[in-house]
């Protein structure tokens, strides 16, 4: 059951940060499967924003220093859209930064 939860929070937070894509038929996708694990439960969109953080940032890291250009740019637009989204949180951005150093 524990490995259910972290196989969805794994696939949810790449949807999340799908969203950020360049392609708009990817970024409605990513809304979509976003959407449907809002509707899923789990309290709202904020709080499961809140609750994959470490999801979200993990990935972030993993994708900016892949050494792929193109998943460090999309990399970086979902963490200023994570930031603006978790500002109330705050420190997103820069617990990013630790992340890489």
């Amino acid at each position: 059951l524990a490995a259910d939860r972290e196989a969805r929070a794994g696939l949810v937070a790449a949807a999340v940060v799908i969203q950020a894509d360049q392609d708009s038929q990817v970024r409605r996708v990513a809304d979509r499967a976003w959407r449907a694990a809002t509707e899923g439960g789990g309290g709202t969109p904020g709080k499961q924003l809140k609750e994959l953080k470490p999801y979200l940032q993990a990935r972030i890291i993993a994708d900016f220093t892949c050494g792929k250009a193109s998943l460090a740019k999309s990399s970086g637009r979902a963490a200023a859209q994570l930031h603006e989204r978790l500002e109330s949180g705050g420190g997103f951005v820069e617990d990013l930064v630790d992340g890489i150093e």
